[in-house]
């Protein structure tokens, strides 16, 4: 469900992480703020179908969900500085 965060309102940016050959297992994403995250991760349709079949297809062997405040950024990702300043 790539392309629903790809568009999700507040996202800064969104970046696949994975081991090879399993794939594209998780996502690391930057938000304009908490609200936003919140928005799409508790709020979205979405999102909520992906969490339910996680332990149905066998996705991980383990989860972790973790935040992390930004303090700052140096370079770009595509040209965009991901924090917009």
């Amino acid at each position: 469900m790539a392309f629903d965060v790809a568009r999700a309102p507040g996202l800064r940016l969104s970046v696949a992480i994975g081991e090879a050959p399993v794939g594209l297992l998780g996502t690391f994403s930057v938000w304009e703020d908490q609200s936003a995250l919140e928005a799409f991760a508790y709020h979205g349709d979405a999102h909520r179908r992906v969490v339910r079949r996680t332990p149905a297809e066998r996705w991980y062997a383990e989860e972790l969900f973790a935040r992390f405040e930004v303090l700052g950024a140096e370079g770009t990702v595509g040209g965009i500085n991901p924090l917009g300043s």
